[in-house]
């Protein structure tokens, strides 16, 4: 059977009294779009749903382990688009399922009609989980194929246009539920699977770390956007977006294989008004020399990873900068400590250490040393003498 997130399909039920959003009536053929080993999966028809599209299917077993179908690599119109789909089958038995594309999707696409459906297969042992079959790209033609013509809105900043590869920026939207969102349209003309992902992004000047991981098969484009979480807004006294920096990091899907590190580009929001960011960089001074200062700003708690030491690091250096943590003791102890802090130049940036230690009673004092190098070349700009930080 297929698996929902239930919660999910009562909310957007609750708020939608139909799904059709198509003008006119789509058909698809009755086609076997696999057929090996005794396993078999067979396209029966198209509908429309309560979350959506859906493909019906019939899904069957004739061997003596059960599997599990799921979908990859999917678009629809040439544009990538998620499809909801996890079969199970057990060995003996037949499923007859859908594959729903949602009508969210499908919207913040821009689709208005399905003509081309294209998608891989993966197939997994159910009890191993061991791969079974990862198919070729396959293309489903719909009653409107070769008559619909999607139309693709590339409007924007370019800011990357190499390789094959073209991204543009389209401006910040705000979501609701996670934060901001500056919005890319992402076109790979190359012969490679590719996925772009952003690396070094500051706001405002402040280091953050965003949500963003966008997969585009050769020949298809993506449009979506990067989410800039509210609370990590929050947290840093971002009230407002003026510009993002950030680098784009673009590697093959299928090897891991870099294909580009992008030169820093900057996203402006469009934003008007005077607002100027502050910058608190109050607490106790640890580290100052070379342009990089590093400050103390003492103990914050975390509601998942407890009491943690907190630190702001300015880098006015003219490299990037890894900051992290050795040799560090707590209350006397020697402790296990996660930390490591990059910060591009001109950039600051507010972290804590996670403790992986358990650490008995109240924290009063930690002694660390900070081992700072430059990110891209590895090269150590400095080991300080051990520091003690009083709580």
């Amino acid at each position: 059977m297929k698996r929902f997130f239930c919660a999910a399909a009562v909310i957007f039920i609750a708020f939608t009294t139909s799904s059709a959003v198509f003008a006119e009536e789509i058909t698809v053929d009755e086609q076997v779009i696999y057929d090996a080993d005794g396993r078999k999966v067979t396209v029966t028809g198209y509908e429309d749903g309560w979350l959506g599209a859906e493909l019906n299917v019939l899904v069957e077993n004739d061997t003596e382990s059960a599997f599990t179908l799921q979908i990859r690599n999917s678009s629809v119109n040439g544009i990538m688009t998620d499809f909801q789909a996890s079969i199970d089958v057990e060995p003996g038995k037949k499923a007859n399922d859908s594959i729903t594309i949602m009508t969210s999707d499908l919207e913040d696409n821009g689709i208005e009609q399905i003509a081309d459906i294209e998608m891989s297969l993966h197939i997994f042992d159910s009890e191993t989980w061991d791969t079974i079959a990862d198919t070729d790209a396959i293309l489903i033609e719909t009653s409107l194929s070769g008559e619909y013509e999607q139309e693709y809105d590339d409007s924007g900043e370019v800011v990357y246009d190499e390789n094959s590869i073209r991204i543009v920026y389209q401006g910040l939207e705000e979501d609701d539920l996670w934060g901001w969102q500056p919005m890319f349209y992402i076109e790979n003309n190359a012969e490679t699977n590719i996925t772009v992902q952003l690396n070094d992004t500051s706001v405002n000047g402040i280091m953050i770390d965003p949500s963003f991981s966008a997969e585009v098969v050769s020949g298809k484009k993506y449009y979506g956007g990067a989410v800039l979480f509210s609370s990590t807004l929050e947290e840093n006294g971002i009230s407002e977006i003026l510009e993002i920096e950030a680098t784009f990091h673009i590697y093959d899907s299928d090897t891991y294989s870099t294909i580009a590190d992008s030169a820093p580009v900057t996203l402006l929001s469009g934003l008007s008004g005077e607002y100027v960011q502050e910058i608190d960089d109050s607490g106790e001074v640890l580290f100052e020399e070379g342009g990089i200062k590093i400050v103390s700003r003492g103990l914050v708690e975390d509601s998942i990873w407890g009491i943690q030491p907190a630190f702001y690091i300015e880098n006015n250096s003219e490299q990037p900068i890894t900051v992290q943590l050795r040799d560090t003791s707590i209350n006397g102890y020697m402790a296990d400590v996660s930390f490591s802090a990059e910060i591009m130049p001109g950039k600051i940036c507010n972290d804590e250490a996670l403790l992986l230690d358990d650490v008995e009673g109240d924290i009063t004092e930690m002694e660390t040393s900070f081992h700072i190098f430059n990110t891209e070349t590895w090269d150590t700009i400095v080991d300080t003498e051990p520091i003690v930080i009083s709580y």
